[in-house]
């Protein structure tokens, strides 16, 4: 692994430490939320985002809301169709 890749790798683990904390999550839920192909996706722009604040980062990838847990099943589930959380 090179140093670049290493960096890269820090960087997105920091970038979810971050997310975590700002939404009073676990990190297990948001790399779940993320998924593998968003991470992948991360480590690909990590080199550009380096210069970006964590927060202006954050607000591009996560529409992470802490109140979906408490959310009625069908919610979920209408959400999950759709792809994306309901307003």
């Amino acid at each position: 692994m090179t140093t670049k890749e290493r960096n890269d790798y820090f960087y997105v683990c920091a970038l979810i430490e971050y997310i975590a904390r700002e939404t009073k999550n676990h990190r297990k839920n948001i790399v779940e939320k993320i998924g593998e192909k968003g991470i992948r996706k991360l480590l690909y722009d990590a080199e550009v985002n380096h210069c970006l604040s964590f927060e202006q980062v954050s607000d591009e990838i996560s529409d992470f809301r802490t109140d979906v847990y408490y959310q009625n099943p069908d919610y979920l589930e209408w959400s999950y169709r759709e792809g994306k959380l309901l307003d």
